[in-house]
This record gives structure tokens, C-alpha cells and sequence, in this order.
């Protein structure tokens, strides 16, 4: 048992985290786990529903350092290769849909800034 409050409070603070990280871990294991389910029994209709919604458990994961960002990329990589095989067609989550819209339209304020030409600046005569 730690016997300084510092050594005390980070005790108390691990357990939190702790509790935290593997609230977040089981959210994404167990909805990854009903997709493969799915998949096995081909029941597709729900499955691209559900991808979304694993999508979001895994990025809220690494949003909060419970696993790696590069895990979570390499996990819903292998996922939506797994639905696509089974389906035969590619799949793309909401999720996913929303994230390039954005990236596009940023990219267009971006061009149209840098295509605004700067008014010169009037010079003034010093005395």
C-alpha cells in the first residue's frame, strides 16, 4: 500500500483510469464481435448499421488513449475488409461519408483563400 498522498492519489487515479479504459475497450470488442457474428450467420441487412456504430466505439478508444490510433485504424481496416469480402461490394460507414465531406469542403475554404488576391496597401508620404 503506497503510504505518501501523492503515492495515494495516483493509486486512486489508476483505478479510475483503469475502470475507464476497459469500459471503452469492452464497448468496441463487443460490437465488432456481433458484426462477425452476423457475418457468419449472413444476416448483411444490419451489419452496415452496425459498422458505424463500431467505428465510433473505436475512435472514441483511441480518442481517449485506451488503445493506440494505429490499432483502431488497423482494426476497422480488417473489419470493413471482412464485411466487404462476405458482401461482395464495398461498404462505407456514416461515419466515414462525413469525415471526407468535411475534408473536401476544408480543402475548398483553403483554395479560395489562397486565391483571394490582398489589396496592395496605399502608401502615405512621411513629412
Amino acid at each position: 500500500m503506497p503510504i505518501k498522498k501523492s503515492a495515494i492519489k495516483r493509486a486512486k487515479q489508476s483505478i479510475v483510469r483503469r475502470d475507464k479504459n476497459r469500459a471503452l475497450k469492452k464497448t468496441f470488442r463487443e460490437t465488432v464481435k456481433t458484426i462477425t457474428k452476423d457475418l457468419q450467420e449472413k444476416k448483411t441487412d444490419t451489419v452496415a448499421s452496425k459498422l458505424s456504430t463500431a467505428y465510433k466505439a473505436l475512435d472514441k478508444a483511441a480518442k481517449n488513449n485506451a488503445i493506440h490510433k494505429n490499432a483502431a485504424a488497423r482494426r476497422k481496416s480488417r473489419l470493413t475488409k471482412k464485411i466487404n469480402a462476405v458482401l461482395g461490394k464495398a461498404v462505407v460507414p456514416v461515419s466515414a461519408k462525413i469525415k471526407q465531406e468535411n475534408k473536401k469542403s476544408a480543402t475548398k475554404k483553403k483554395v479560395k483563400q489562397t486565391t483571394k488576391k490582398s489589396t496592395p496597401k496605399k502608401e502615405t508620404k512621411k513629412k
